[in-house]
């Protein structure tokens, strides 16, 4: 899809899933055995006609940038559109209250995709979620979500903590439209 001609098409709340072609990407594509390896929200910055990706990523924890040139940098980009029934303004309301906190701690990203340490520590009956107010893509898009007051019968929702981005993408609440080019 190109990017100019739909770009207005994209609306505050929808869902930006990226595959990446670093190591660490690949790596989350290998353990999830999925397709993407991030996820974001499209928000759009009116004054300025500007479209961003919000998310949850490290170095800099939750922060903003240009999707524009997330594309042009050679990144893929699939958008998802989010359904209506979901409060957008709520959504965006949710997701900029994390703006500029932290990424989810080394330790959280073990107890999320350890395979040894998500086993002793779900048999030690401890909480998936080891940082409340930090968070990595997945759980933070699955998070203001759930701000927003969307509801989803998958066992993986009750913690998104849990969510990898495989996972968001899969939401009943999500309609891919395709891969974004310029």
């Amino acid at each position: 899809m190109d990017y100019k001609t739909h770009r207005h098409e994209i609306r505050d709340g929808d869902v930006l899933a990226f595959r990446g072609t670093a190591a660490f990407s690949r790596l989350i594509q290998w353990r999830t055995r999925a397709r993407v390896s991030h996820v974001g929200f499209a928000v759009w910055l009116p004054k300025w006609d500007r479209l961003g990706v919000l998310e949850a990523m490290e170095p800099g924890g939750v922060r903003l940038h240009p999707l524009r040139k997330r594309i042009a940098d050679g990144e893929w980009v699939d958008w998802y559109k989010t359904d209506d029934a979901v409060d957008r303004s709520a959504l965006i309301s949710a997701a900029f209250e994390h703006w500029g906190k932290r990424y989810a701690s080394p330790w959280q990203f073990l107890r999320s995709w350890g395979w040894v340490s998500r086993l002793v520590v779900d048999k030690l009956n401890r909480p998936a979620d080891t940082n409340p107010d930090r968070f990595f893509c997945s759980e933070f898009v699955a998070h203001c979500l759930k701000r927003a007051g969307y509801v989803c019968n998958d066992p993986v929702w009750t913690e998104p903590a849990k969510m990898a981005p495989a996972d968001v993408v899969e939401l009943p609440v999500l309609r891919r439209k395709g891969k974004l080019e310029i």
